[in-house]
């Protein structure tokens, strides 16, 4: 029997609505907008964003409220978030309501990134009018299972997977008329976290795949391009469009 998503109301001031779905062993935490107040549609000052401490300090209490289980995850980190609006003449900073702190996945003693570089893992989202959380996600219901994969070694093919733009190819455009080069700076080994098509969950499947992460740090990218890095998979597998989980390592 499958079971649907179920979804928790709390009928409390600042109350939360809990999102739990079996078939994607996932868990999230929302507001209950019935039961918080409006915003304020006054515009914040850059004295009123608390403090990177004061923001993890909220989330963690949020963390242990709700009893999530933190073995699998390191400690609270703020995401910086700059954000400006210009306007014709005026360029003004604008503040943010909701800061993120994540709390990363470390699987091996290794930390998880997601497929942009930054760090995966439980994301906290902490509303600085009200001091409050108001959002969480990425909370995984189930633990990992490890599968065993050929590794690529070569490096000739690592490094000409890296050109051909890694995961997501570059394309050429027929009526192009001017080639945008992008430089490349030495890889870093991480733990990315790719999705793959799977017949039992709709929405695909979650791995930790290992993969070298090429930065961007050259060329004429920030006009053209808007990615970051360059994702290299080191399992043979991860380079087709067709990739089949291998069977689990037992005991795994």
């Amino acid at each position: 029997m499958k079971l649907g998503t179920l979804q928790i109301l709390e009928d409390r001031d600042y109350g939360d609505s809990i999102y739990i779905d079996p078939g994607q062993n996932n868990i999230s935490i929302n507001m209950n907008w019935e039961k918080w107040p409006m915003s304020e549609v006054r515009t914040l000052t850059q004295a009123e964003v608390p403090s990177d401490q004061e923001l993890i300090s909220i989330a963690d209490s949020f963390i242990r409220e709700y009893g999530i289980n933190m073995d699998m995850y390191g400690p609270g980190e703020v995401v910086s978030r700059e954000v400006m609006i210009a306007a014709e003449e005026v360029s003004e900073a604008y503040i943010p309501e909701n800061y993120s702190v994540v709390y990363p996945l470390m699987l091996d003693g290794k930390t998880a990134s997601d497929q942009s570089g930054r760090k995966a893992g439980i994301s906290v989202e902490v509303n600085i009018r009200h001091k409050k959380v108001v959002y969480t996600g990425n909370i995984s219901i189930s633990g990992f299972e490890s599968s065993k994969y050929n590794i690529e070694t070569d490096e000739e093919k690592i490094i000409a997977t890296a050109e051909k733009g890694g995961i997501y190819r570059f394309y050429d455009y027929p009526d192009a008329t001017e080639t945008i080069e992008l430089e490349l700076g030495t890889p870093t080994l991480q733990l990315v976290r790719i999705w793959q098509r799977s017949q039992t969950k709709v929405g695909g499947e979650e791995m930790y795949v290992p993969s070298f992460v090429f930065p961007i740090i050259g060329g004429r990218s920030q006009d053209y391009f808007y990615r970051q890095n360059v994702i290299v998979p080191l399992v043979g597998e991860m380079y087709t469009d067709s990739v089949e989980p291998m069977p689990l390592l037992e005991g795994k």
